[in-house]
């Protein structure tokens, strides 16, 4: 019934119910696999709210965009999702609002991440370094979602201009710091930034560290039901197989996926 309101209803908060069904709703998609449904609802929300200058509206057109290029990803239509966190960008990166702000946030590192991933290096490095200009500074002031996202772009930007050791540093503080926070959005993000530090650890030849940061993940989040958290967790003990093998531990490989 939510999703049969008006969307060009005068009053906001009937506005942002809807908004918020239809972010809900193509989330919802994207779990099914049907992420061209995701993008046409997700669309609607960007084409229905944005420009009303509405804080509660904003939020939620942010959200659209994000989650548009989430499904845009899953496709390999990378190009286009590079577009939707510029579009946000372009709409929201001089927001103050905390949740505006993590959505800028989250659009500034995986904007660096594609321009990386697409070879265009001199584009990625300056767009990893405006992570750093606008949130190298430490976890800001706010909710502890926005200070757990700020860790994590900012250590994946450390990490896209080689700058390991700070990389490193970036993510074991966010797990630090947030490592026991109940809320699930801030789970994944923590389950996210061990994940990358596993990763980089790996590409340093840190394996023993590798599986470390990845058995940490495992063991914190490894009866969660999430659909996001499970997916981690299932390769991170896939990882941690081939590192162990590589470690001349077969037996403990073979452990890990029992």
């Amino acid at each position: 019934l939510v999703l049969a309101g008006d969307g060009g209803s005068v009053d906001l908060e009937a506005r942002t119910r809807v908004a918020q069904a239809l972010v809900e709703k193509g989330t919802a998609l994207i779990d099914l696999n049907r992420d061209e449904d995701a993008i046409v609802c997700l669309e609607r929300v960007v084409t229905q709210y944005a420009g009303t200058g509405e804080v509660d509206l904003s939020e939620r057109v942010a959200r659209a965009l994000r989650v548009k290029a989430a499904a845009l990803l899953k496709l390999g239509r990378d190009a286009e999702a590079l577009a939707a966190f510029d579009d946000l960008l372009t709409r929201f990166g001089d927001a103050v609002e905390p949740d505006l702000r993590e959505s800028v946030a989250t659009a500034l590192g995986a904007r660096s991440a594609l321009l990386k991933r697409a070879g265009r290096d001199a584009e990625a490095a300056a767009a990893a370094k405006s992570v750093l200009e606008q949130f190298g500074d430490g976890p800001p002031l706010g909710p502890v979602k926005l200070r757990a996202r700020v860790l994590l772009v900012c250590g994946n930007a450390e990490r896209d201009l080689e700058n390991a050791p700070q990389a490193l540093l970036r993510y074991g503080e966010l797990a630090a710091r947030y490592g026991d926070e109940p809320a699930p959005e801030v789970q994944k993000i923590v389950a996210s930034g061990l994940a990358q530090k596993a990763i980089l650890l790996a590409k340093l030849d840190r394996l023993e560290e590798a599986v470390e940061a990845r058995e940490k993940l495992v063991a914190r989040f490894g009866e969660s039901k999430d659909t996001v958290l499970r997916g981690l967790v299932a390769r991170a003990l896939h990882n941690n197989a081939i590192a162990l093998r590589k470690l001349e531990r077969p037996e403990d490989a073979i452990a890990v996926l029992n």
